[in-house]
């Protein structure tokens, strides 16, 4: 076990709620024990978008588009077409 962990362990955990906050002191802590940042290189910014984004991922936020454009496709055609309707029946066809 790494020394940050043995720290964290070693410490009290249990605590004692109190309806009284007026006693609470507040203790900073340091969250960022280690540096942060990119865990690995790429040679370009096309590297890192292929290895979040992989193949699967891709092909599924495809289908989901077409899924998505067939479906405002269709409802402006049902539009169009209760339109076009309308003015048919009502005797004033469009040219």
């Amino acid at each position: 076990m790494d020394v940050d962990h043995e720290k964290l362990l070693s410490g009290d955990v249990n605590f004692k709620w109190q309806r009284d906050f007026t006693a609470f002191t507040a203790v900073r802590e340091e969250f960022f024990v280690h540096p942060v940042g990119a865990v690995k290189d790429y040679d370009s910014p096309y590297d890192a978008f292929i290895d979040i984004f992989d193949v699967d991922i891709m092909k599924e936020i495809v289908i989901e588009t077409n899924r998505y454009a067939h479906q405002v496709v269709d409802k402006a055609k049902a539009i169009v077409y209760i339109q076009c309707h309308r003015a048919c029946t009502s005797g004033k066809i469009p040219l």
